[in-house]
Protein backbone atom coordinates (compact mmCIF):
# COMPACT_ATOMS: atom_id res chain seq x y z
CA UNK A 1 0.00 0.00 0.00
CA UNK A 2 1.33 3.41 -0.83
CA UNK A 3 0.21 5.92 2.06
CA UNK A 4 1.36 8.75 -0.35
CA UNK A 5 -1.17 8.18 -3.37
CA UNK A 6 -2.80 11.18 -4.10
CA UNK A 7 -4.52 10.37 -7.68
CA UNK A 8 -5.93 6.88 -6.89
CA UNK A 9 -8.54 6.12 -4.82
CA UNK A 10 -12.31 4.22 -4.58
CA UNK A 11 -14.36 7.04 -5.90
CA UNK A 12 -12.15 6.39 -9.19
CA UNK A 13 -11.28 3.23 -9.34
CA UNK A 14 -14.18 1.35 -8.86
CA UNK A 15 -15.75 -1.25 -11.91
CA UNK A 16 -17.45 1.41 -13.68
CA UNK A 17 -14.22 3.81 -13.78
CA UNK A 18 -11.13 1.51 -14.43
CA UNK A 19 -10.74 -1.98 -15.63
CA UNK A 20 -9.55 -3.48 -18.72
CA UNK A 21 -10.88 -1.80 -22.31
CA UNK A 22 -9.16 -4.07 -24.43
CA UNK A 23 -6.48 -6.20 -25.56
CA UNK A 24 -4.16 -6.44 -28.24
CA UNK A 25 -3.05 -9.25 -30.02
CA UNK A 26 0.27 -10.72 -31.53
CA UNK A 27 2.17 -13.17 -32.42
CA UNK A 28 3.71 -15.01 -29.65
CA UNK A 29 4.22 -15.00 -25.91
CA UNK A 30 5.12 -11.68 -24.21
CA UNK A 31 7.87 -11.78 -21.27
CA UNK A 32 8.79 -8.20 -21.15
CA UNK A 33 7.14 -5.71 -20.15
CA UNK A 34 4.90 -3.17 -22.27
CA UNK A 35 6.41 0.02 -21.80
CA UNK A 36 4.14 3.07 -22.46
CA UNK A 37 5.24 6.30 -23.68
CA UNK A 38 2.50 9.33 -24.13
CA UNK A 39 2.38 12.37 -26.92
CA UNK A 40 4.50 10.19 -29.46
CA UNK A 41 4.18 12.33 -32.62
CA UNK A 42 4.21 9.44 -35.59
CA UNK A 43 4.86 11.42 -38.88
CA UNK A 44 1.80 11.15 -41.48
CA UNK A 45 -0.42 9.80 -38.62
CA UNK A 46 -0.55 12.54 -35.83
CA UNK A 47 0.17 12.05 -31.82
CA UNK A 48 -0.48 9.55 -29.86
CA UNK A 49 0.07 7.30 -26.35
CA UNK A 50 1.76 4.68 -27.47
CA UNK A 51 2.14 0.82 -25.44
CA UNK A 52 5.54 -0.81 -27.12
CA UNK A 53 5.30 -5.13 -26.73
CA UNK A 54 8.10 -7.22 -27.49
CA UNK A 55 7.31 -10.80 -28.31
CA UNK A 56 9.47 -14.00 -27.85
CA UNK A 57 8.90 -14.34 -31.71
CA UNK A 58 11.52 -11.72 -32.10
CA UNK A 59 8.90 -8.97 -32.88
CA UNK A 60 8.19 -5.40 -31.68
CA UNK A 61 4.76 -3.50 -31.80
CA UNK A 62 3.77 0.09 -31.33
CA UNK A 63 -0.19 0.02 -30.57
CA UNK A 64 -2.45 3.34 -29.94
CA UNK A 65 -2.86 2.92 -26.20
CA UNK A 66 -5.63 4.71 -27.02
CA UNK A 67 -7.35 1.96 -29.26
CA UNK A 68 -6.09 -1.15 -30.50
CA UNK A 69 -4.38 0.47 -34.07
CA UNK A 70 -1.12 -1.11 -34.79
CA UNK A 71 1.44 2.13 -35.50
CA UNK A 72 3.91 -0.10 -36.21
CA UNK A 73 5.66 -3.67 -36.29
CA UNK A 74 9.10 -4.85 -36.64
CA UNK A 75 10.30 -8.13 -37.23
CA UNK A 76 13.31 -9.33 -36.21
CA UNK A 77 13.51 -12.45 -38.27
CA UNK A 78 14.38 -12.70 -41.81
CA UNK A 79 13.87 -16.13 -43.30
CA UNK A 80 15.34 -15.47 -46.76
CA UNK A 81 18.49 -15.17 -45.03
CA UNK A 82 18.18 -17.95 -42.43
CA UNK A 83 17.48 -15.56 -39.65
CA UNK A 84 14.72 -17.18 -36.93
CA UNK A 85 14.33 -16.73 -33.37
CA UNK A 86 15.76 -18.73 -31.10
CA UNK A 87 13.94 -22.33 -30.83
CA UNK A 88 13.83 -23.64 -27.49
CA UNK A 89 14.75 -27.02 -26.17
CA UNK A 90 10.74 -27.82 -25.56
CA UNK A 91 8.16 -26.16 -27.06
CA UNK A 92 6.38 -26.45 -23.41
CA UNK A 93 8.43 -23.62 -22.96
CA UNK A 94 7.69 -20.06 -23.83
CA UNK A 95 5.64 -21.23 -26.98
CA UNK A 96 8.76 -22.92 -27.97
CA UNK A 97 11.05 -19.73 -29.03
CA UNK A 98 13.03 -17.38 -27.17
CA UNK A 99 13.21 -14.17 -28.85
CA UNK A 100 12.61 -10.62 -27.21
CA UNK A 101 12.63 -11.93 -23.79
CA UNK A 102 13.91 -8.80 -21.84
CA UNK A 103 12.04 -5.37 -21.03
CA UNK A 104 13.12 -2.83 -23.70
CA UNK A 105 14.47 0.16 -22.77
CA UNK A 106 13.58 3.96 -23.74
CA UNK A 107 15.67 6.82 -23.91
CA UNK A 108 13.02 9.75 -24.27
CA UNK A 109 15.91 12.63 -24.46
CA UNK A 110 16.69 10.94 -27.79
CA UNK A 111 13.56 9.23 -28.70
CA UNK A 112 14.94 6.06 -28.96
CA UNK A 113 13.80 2.27 -27.78
CA UNK A 114 16.44 -0.38 -27.41
CA UNK A 115 16.15 -3.82 -26.79
CA UNK A 116 18.24 -7.51 -27.21
CA UNK A 117 16.59 -10.18 -29.40
CA UNK A 118 18.13 -13.44 -29.31
CA UNK A 119 17.99 -15.41 -32.95
CA UNK A 120 18.84 -18.20 -34.47
CA UNK A 121 21.16 -18.15 -37.74
CA UNK A 122 22.03 -21.22 -40.15
CA UNK A 123 24.85 -21.66 -41.24
CA UNK A 124 25.53 -24.27 -43.34
CA UNK A 125 24.19 -27.31 -41.25
CA UNK A 126 24.50 -25.63 -37.63
CA UNK A 127 21.94 -23.14 -36.21
CA UNK A 128 23.91 -20.51 -34.20
CA UNK A 129 22.53 -18.30 -31.12
CA UNK A 130 23.14 -14.92 -31.61
CA UNK A 131 22.05 -11.88 -29.34
CA UNK A 132 21.83 -8.73 -31.03
CA UNK A 133 21.02 -4.96 -29.56
CA UNK A 134 18.89 -2.68 -31.32
CA UNK A 135 17.93 0.60 -31.64
CA UNK A 136 14.66 1.93 -33.18
CA UNK A 137 12.89 5.31 -33.36
CA UNK A 138 10.11 4.99 -31.10
CA UNK A 139 7.83 7.12 -33.28
CA UNK A 140 8.44 5.50 -36.95
CA UNK A 141 10.55 1.95 -35.23
CA UNK A 142 12.84 2.68 -37.90
CA UNK A 143 16.84 1.73 -36.81
CA UNK A 144 18.77 3.99 -35.74
CA UNK A 145 22.78 4.24 -35.33
CA UNK A 146 22.88 1.74 -38.17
Amino acid sequence: TNLNEVVLNTSNVNVKQFGKLWTYEVDGVVMAQPLFVSGVSVPGRGVFDVLYVATMNDTLWAFDAGSTAVLWRIDIRNRTQRVDAFKAQSTAIFGGYIGIEGTPVIDLDTGTLYFVARTQETMGDRNIPFFRLYAVDIATGQAKFA
